[in-house]
């Protein structure tokens, strides 16, 4: 005769479906704590990579306000650099006029005297008065202003208003431009 007890046959099914259900339950556990963790290390990771940009941003600040504090002494800097050139070329051209005017007393001599020398540095030219006490100095003036070597040396070299004084002393003013070949 079969046996019928309903009743083990049902706990047997329970305890199997009760084994199942554990089996799923752990494993909706495993799935559902990976899950988690992975979602704590995102969360954890944005965490960090938001304080590591805030602290780039706050850096940003610091270098922008450094840069905008020097930047006045820059522009100064700048200006400063900017003089010195003009101050250089004022100079050279300064040199230019000096050399010149040691030139012409040097050729000269004593006997000539150089006054109200003019120098106008856009155009370079250098105007003065020769002042001669006699006609012979004067001569010798006139030789060596048209020599080789002084034609070559200005690109222009003016002579004019030749005049005779009361007292016997005979000027003359000459004009010559300094040439940028002459350096």
């Amino acid at each position: 005769m079969a046996d019928i007890n309903f009743v083990r046959q049902r706990l047997k099914k329970l305890t199997k479906l009760e084994k199942k259900d554990k089996e799923t339950f752990k494993l909706a556990a495993i799935i559902t704590s990976i899950l988690l963790l992975v979602l704590a290390g995102i969360l954890g990771y944005k965490l960090y990579l938001t304080s590591q940009l805030t602290a780039i941003e706050n850096s940003q600040k610091d270098f922008l306000n450094r840069i905008e504090q020097q930047e006045e002494r820059e522009k100064s800097f700048v200006l400063f650099v900017n003089k010195l050139r003009v101050l250089s070329g004022v100079f050279q051209k300064r040199k230019d006029k000096q050399e010149a005017i040691g030139y012409f007393s040097q050729i000269f001599g004593s006997d000539v005297t150089i006054e109200k020398i003019a120098y106008d540095a856009d155009s370079q030219l250098l105007t003065f008065r020769l002042m001669s006490a006699d006609i012979f100095t004067l001569e010798k003036v006139f030789e060596l202003l048209s020599t080789e070597q002084s034609t070559q040396k200005f690109s222009s070299l003016t002579k004019s208003n030749l005049k005779r004084t009361n007292n016997g002393i005979y000027q003359m003013q000459i004009t010559v431009v300094i040439s940028e070949e002459e350096k």
